[in-house]
């Protein structure tokens, strides 16, 4: 089964019918569970290296890239999902496709969610952590910002 996933041969009920096949006994039914969070590993894999078709990459010129300390920040809405929620997510969408209604918020008029990311003059120590961090309401303290979070390395 699974080499038909890599081969990109994929048939919509291939695995609904693979599964047919497992429901009978209890040990049975966690294999196909097993078969299942493999198939989608497979399948995620597939979407991912396919998405270099939609970006292109320019080389950068010595002015686009921030300087050491300079901070990039990025931030967005909130999502809700208001029915639907668990259609859209492996295994069930690839036998079933998915159909969520969502809601894009605001919080007290903030785009709540947030990271930011500075340049490093050097790679951390092989073998060192990322390690996350909750920077409470914003950049510095600022009660303006989103919620962000920072990864710093750690050795």
């Amino acid at each position: 089964m699974f080499t038909a996933l890599d081969d990109e041969t994929f048939v919509k009920e291939l695995m609904a019918k693979e599964r047919g096949k497992w429901l009978d006994r209890q040990d049975k039914l966690i294999q196909a569970a097993r078969h299942y969070e493999g198939a989608a590993q497979i399948l995620i894999r597939h979407v991912v290296m396919s998405a270099k078709e939609f970006f292109k990459l320019s080389s950068l010129d010595r002015d686009s890239v921030p300087r050491f300390g300079h901070w990039v920040m990025v931030e967005c809405l909130a999502r809700i999902d208001i029915a639907g929620g668990w259609s859209d997510t492996p295994p069930i969408t690839y036998e079933h496709g998915g159909a969520v209604v969502t809601a894009a918020l605001l919080v007290q008029g903030k785009r709540p969610i947030g990271a930011k990311s500075s340049r490093m003059p050097e790679c951390p120590a092989e073998g060192s952590l990322p390690v996350c961090r909750d920077c409470g309401s914003g950049l510095e303290n600022n009660s303006e910002g989103p919620a962000l979070t920072q990864l710093r390395w750690r050795v």
